[in-house]
């Protein structure tokens, strides 16, 4: 932002609408990931990892089978 041969008010309140606005995402965004780690407990978060480890080993000896 240019600030030079503004007036001090208008940059005062260009400045407080823009901190204002960035906090209002920033809250926005960190309430998303409060909602999820409010909805997930551990055992899901144990379970989902346990899949998704137990997928890619699988994945990669199919993977690793398939060229030899």
């Amino acid at each position: 932002m240019l600030v030079d041969g503004h007036d001090v008010e208008v940059v005062r309140e260009t400045l407080s609408k823009d901190i204002s606005m960035t906090t209002q995402r920033h809250e926005f965004g960190a309430s998303i990931f409060k909602a999820l780690a409010d909805g997930l407990n551990p055992r899901v978060i144990d379970g989902i990892l346990k899949s998704y480890l137990a997928e890619s080993k699988r994945a990669n000896r199919n993977h690793s089978t398939s060229h030899d």
